[in-house]
């Protein structure tokens, strides 16, 4: 068994009435959210491979992510907001590194 309530036939607002009363109607200003930054602002470094490679084995955990392009190039995302930027000397060495480093995982990898 359904039963609908409200239903029926709607009624003619009273003479001298609108339909919408023009208070309910206003939408009031919606306030500004305050921007807030996650991350610091990042601060581009190119450095050789040695120097990329010593840099993220003294200090692992600072290190968020690592991309690694198709053309060798590989960029490290620090806590800090600094990004490292290397070439590597062959397809995928970034990767046999981390894993050496960071051996249970936590450095995400992108690849192209």
């Amino acid at each position: 068994m359904l039963v609908l309530y409200g239903c029926g036939p709607k009624s003619p607002p009273p003479p001298g009435k609108d339909r919408a009363d023009p208070q309910l109607s206003s939408a009031a200003p919606a306030p500004t959210p305050q921007t807030v930054s996650v991350l610091p602002p990042p601060q581009d470094s190119t450095v050789t491979w040695t120097e990329f490679t010593a840099i993220i084995r003294a200090n692992p955990d600072s290190v968020r992510a690592v991309l690694q392009t198709h053309r060798r190039e590989v960029t490290a995302t620090l806590r800090s907001g600094i990004r490292l930027h290397a070439t590597e000397p062959g397809i995928d060495d970034v990767v046999s590194f981390l894993r050496q480093v960071d051996p249970a995982g936590h450095i995400l990898i992108a690849t192209e």
